[in-house]
């Protein structure tokens, strides 16, 4: 039987292993950039230490306690939408995909107003052990943050599905909205790559727990403003520590 929990520190690594070999051997945007293995490895292990996200991360485990599969959460941070800023040159073209996305994203429905009041879940990353695929894992990793974000008193959860398995679980099954969306075959990086032979898209999609009076559609230039704020004083911040 196949549980879902807490994630514990020492599956931390084996999480980020079983990331890295997803996203390098199905993933087509990643394969396209040539992003090696060990180069991811190190990207979502710099993104995603587990200081932060120790408190809210997912594992699935079978009956023997084997590791099936997880999911990275972590408090939304204004800095949500330049991840992957510090890896590799040829890497640069996720952190540009990513604000293209969440520039777009700013300008929908999305619930902005919790965002910036520590309301939001954010679905950093996820992946599922070879051995579990088409099993359910995915699936019920996903259903169970949702659940989460509602006991834990989220107003939302947010996430940036890339892929069309994990896409569809979001929007069938948990009820979430495509806010924005930047299909890869029309995306050209700013040193000129192009990506048409890429089938699929990056995208923003929201599940809203709770809307708040704040996120309501009038708010949203002043919600706009405030977060464009954050995410200047966030860029300013990290440009003093490097």
């Amino acid at each position: 039987a196949m549980s879902v929990g807490p994630m514990r520190e020492d599956e931390h690594a084996r999480c980020l292993d079983m990331c890295a070999t997803a996203f390098t051997t199905s993933n087509q945007f990643a394969q396209a950039m040539g992003i090696s293995w060990d180069q991811f490895r190190a990207m979502a292990g710099s993104d995603l230490p587990w200081s932060k996200v120790g408190k809210h991360s997912l594992a699935a485990r079978g009956s023997a306690d084997e590791l099936l599969g997880f999911l990275f959460m972590q408090e939304w941070a204004p800095d949500a939408d330049h991840a992957h800023g510090e890896g590799p040159p040829n890497a640069r073209p996720v952190a540009e995909i990513m604000e293209k996305v969440w520039t777009r994203a700013m300008f929908s429905d999305l619930c902005l107003h919790s965002m910036l009041a520590g309301g939001a879940l954010h679905v950093a990353m996820g992946g599922t052990s070879p051995l579990a695929e088409d099993k359910g894992v995915g699936k019920a990793l996903r259903l169970r943050a949702v659940e989460y974000a509602r006991e834990r008193g989220f107003n939302t959860v947010v996430v940036e599905p890339g892929h069309a398995k994990s896409r569809h679980i979001w929007v069938k099954h948990c009820g979430a909205v495509m806010r924005s969306e930047v299909l890869f075959a029309d995306f050209v990086s700013t040193d000129g790559a192009c990506f048409k032979h890429v089938e699929g898209s990056m995208g923003l999609a929201e599940v809203v727990c709770k809307r708040r009076l704040g996120d309501h559609k009038m708010c949203a230039c002043c919600n706009i403003a405030r977060l464009l704020w954050q995410m200047r004083q966030s860029r300013r911040g990290s440009a003093r520590s490097d």
